[in-house]
């Protein structure tokens, strides 16, 4: 098995190979933690129009990439939460016929982010009339999940993340 050596800035585990299937939950900031996707009111956020292209965008990711299934997904005012399934393993790719114009690297996770947030910030270039100049934080977060327990909690804690949202607030300004 092939892997790519990882920055010693990157936030990815460097002994885990990100393009094997499994269940990552991601989470995405948005530059400086600015509310860019919307507000939340009792528990549920009212999209802006960015916010709208963002959650949009975001259930288009397995269009683009086949090898994704999405699972539980939440966007915030500043940030975002989504579990992405990889379901295709790239060395069962590299033993077929289609594996000449197959690029590994093309189908990890740090990818699949990568085009997600280009085609975010793109579109909103061309819809917004006076677009932010930076939509993103540098890179995302992940968290492997291993087993269906670890899944579970994945979902349970993106279901709450709006119920606690002005708790998450109030604890960052203490």
């Amino acid at each position: 098995m092939v892997r790519y050596p990882e920055s010693k800035s990157s936030l990815r585990k460097p002994q885990h190979d990100y393009r094997l299937p499994g269940y990552y939950l991601v989470t995405i900031n948005t530059y400086l933690k600015q509310p860019f996707f919307g507000d939340i009111n009792r528990g549920v956020l009212t999209p802006t129009t960015i916010g709208k292209i963002a959650g949009r965008l975001w259930q288009e990711i397995p269009e683009h990439e086949p090898s994704v299934t999405l699972d539980a997904f939440i966007l915030m005012p500043d940030h975002l939460h989504g579990i992405l399934q990889l379901t295709r393993n790239v060395y069962d790719i590299l033993a077929t016929p289609e594996r000449q114009q197959f690029q590994p690297e093309m189908h990890s996770l740090s990818m699949i982010v990568r085009n997600y947030k280009a085609a975010v910030t793109r579109t909103i270039n061309q819809v917004v009339a006076i677009p932010p100049a930076r939509i993103w934080q540098t890179s995302f977060h992940d968290r492997i999940i291993q087993e269906e327990k670890g899944l579970e909690a994945a979902r349970w804690y993106i279901r709450q993340n709006p119920v606690n949202w002005r708790k998450e607030q109030w604890n960052e300004d203490f």
